[in-house]
């Protein structure tokens, strides 16, 4: 035994120098990068940007816009509000790569990088204060460069306004992209094509001056961008990642168990307008209900957004005569994260076109308008059926063209991230009937909780904001653009 224990001694002696001079690369995952760069960053950002904000929508603000509804689990669509402390984590986990990103993109002098930066900032910060009003903005993720814990509180008005804020960012980054040469990779959106981020950015632009515009006097600037600035042209600009067939990139209903999916329904308020409109929309995002395929008559109805089970018990509702989510939305790859889309831009045109906030006269609100609805169907591949825009409630009137605009908006704005809630906010259109079984006294709420993590962690901006917003961390608390 000893003879042999000497054996393997020297065996390991005589082989170990070999071992170690290799002993790096040997340890070296080739699946991995050893250094991040800007291109990986990019790609995490868009990718984690749009992922979000898609699945919290399907979760909870369509429920609140009222596309859909669950018949379990529905708190948020009674205004049973909790604080979505994992949203707000995760767009703030968002703004630290965005910082980052901003910092890889400067020591390499690459301003293309630079610019994508501030627009997703922008995007990215409208999510926050548009959801919860008042929130960390200017010295948000600065606790690793400053040692800054507990950053100040912005007020709304700020984060739009202010240089440095949504707007200015965007206006910064259409000027540095314009001229700008500059190659980027990890694109995800464009595939580097930065003439469509600048589209983007304009794009944007437009929309969140829409937004603020019963604040603020915005006509001057959506002017200026209509005649001298870039913006979406068709669906081919539009601002998202496309889903795949195999994972990890797949729509996020897509990875739920089944019978989660199966608690998400056809709405009763979807229901009544894609059916008054006969709209082709009914059957792409919804299925027949199970009872009336048994029966060989292929049906869609909804149900009421927001009911206890009592309730649904006391409307006779039999869940096998109410519409289930379509393949659009259970498929890996049939859906789009969508951040924005050229059919937004058209409505937005339409709506700023009849306030009279641009330049036009009837007739161009009415092209908007159709050009908003013809670009929905197409981005769908879906065809207009004939007689669509003719038929009543949808032909153009301008004595109910702002209701007209708004609707169609909203219909489209279905797969557009918080889109359909944060708009319905802003104009109180279309009508949406309050839930039955609400917790909110009959009121529409305007924002989401501060999480309880801020309460301990930074309780002095905290109350700040919370004094800014009226006094109580309150659900009806309206943000500044919505005053």
């Amino acid at each position: 035994m000893k003879h042999i224990d000497k054996i393997v001694i020297i065996i390991l002696i005589w082989f170990l120098p070999a071992c170690t001079d290799k002993f790096e690369e040997i340890n070296d995952n080739p699946n991995f990068p050893q250094e991040v760069g800007p291109d990986l960053i990019l790609t995490n950002i868009l990718n984690e940007t749009a992922s979000i904000v898609t699945f919290e929508a399907v979760r909870r603000t369509n429920g609140l816009a009222q596309y859909t509804t669950r018949f379990f689990w529905n708190n948020i669509e009674r205004y049973d509000f909790e604080s979505q402390i994992n949203y707000w984590k995760q767009l703030y986990e968002i703004i630290r790569d965005i910082k980052n990103l901003q910092g890889f993109a400067e020591a390499a002098n690459n301003d293309g990088y630079i610019g994508i930066a501030l627009i997703m900032k922008s995007y990215v910060a409208s999510q926050l204060t548009d959801l919860w009003g008042d929130v960390p903005y200017f010295q948000a993720a600065t606790a690793k460069t400053e040692e800054n814990f507990t950053p100040v509180y912005n007020a709304q008005e700020e984060i739009y306004m202010a240089p440095g804020g949504i707007l200015d960012n965007l206006r910064q980054a259409n000027t540095i992209l314009s001229n700008n040469n500059n190659t980027i990779s990890g694109d995800i959106f464009y595939q580097g094509d930065l003439n469509k981020w600048r589209k983007f950015a304009n794009s944007l632009r437009l929309r969140y001056l829409l937004r603020i515009s019963s604040k603020v006097d915005v006509s001057t600037e959506m002017q200026q961008i209509i005649d001298a600035e870039p913006v979406f042209e068709s669906n081919d600009d539009n601002a998202l990642l496309p889903y795949l067939a195999d994972a990890p990139n797949q729509f996020p209903l897509h990875t739920f168990r089944e019978g989660d999916v199966a608690f998400f329904r056809l709405s009763d308020t979807m229901e009544g307008i894609l059916k008054q409109f006969n709209d082709p929309r009914l059957s792409l995002f919804f299925e027949p209900t199970e009872d009336s395929r048994k029966n060989g008559s292929p049906a869609y109805f909804g149900m009421p957004v927001g009911l206890l089970s009592e309730t649904q018990s006391d409307l006779n509702i039999v869940l096998t005569n109410i519409s289930r989510l379509g393949k659009y939305f259970t498929e890996p790859d049939q859906a789009d994260a969508i951040i924005m889309t050229f059919a937004d831009l058209q409505f937005i045109l339409a709506e700023a076109t009849y306030k009279n906030l641009i330049g036009g006269d009837e007739g161009d609100v009415q092209m908007f308008y159709e050009a908003g609805i013809k670009s929905t169907f197409s981005y769908y591949g879906l065809t207009l059926p004939a007689g669509y825009l003719t038929q009543p409630g949808v032909s153009f009137e301008v004595s109910n063209a702002l209701e007209q605009i708004l609707t169609q908006r909203w219909l489209a704005n279905i797969t557009v991230a918080q889109e359909g809630w944060i708009e319905f906010r802003r104009t109180g259109l279309p009508a949406l009937p309050l839930p039955i079984d609400n917790t909110n006294s009959l009121e529409v709420p305007s924002r989401f909780l501060y999480p309880e993590e801020e309460q301990l962690l930074n309780p002095e901006h905290l109350q700040q904001a919370v004094e800014s917003m009226g006094g109580t961390d309150d659900i009806n608390a309206a943000v500044w653009w919505e005053r």
